[in-house]
């Protein structure tokens, strides 16, 4: 057991063959990624809104309605005519 701590953290010797191996593999350069990182994120970043413009627009769409409802049952009131109010006896 080495008493010197650099000997400790030093790899053992390679076969010749290893080393022609890992001389090889040293000069090899990574290839360049496949994907967009940038538009990657963005389409994450849309999928995941995607539900709550859906329920936004759901929401919006709720209330819409709810407006040309009461719309078309104040034109059909103001069309009727108010009874005539009596006066106490």
């Amino acid at each position: 057991m080495p008493h010197d701590p650099d000997e400790m953290n030093t790899p053992p010797p390679l076969p010749p063959a290893d080393a022609a191996l890992a001389a090889a593999l040293a000069r090899l350069a990574p290839a360049p990624a496949a994907l967009d990182r940038d538009r990657l994120m963005f389409v994450a970043g849309a999928e995941s809104r995607r539900s709550v413009v859906r329920l936004w627009q759901f929401a919006a769409g709720i209330l819409a309605a709810v407006g040309f409802a009461a719309g078309i049952l104040y034109v059909q009131s103001a069309s009727r005519p108010v009874p005539a109010a009596t006066a106490p006896r």
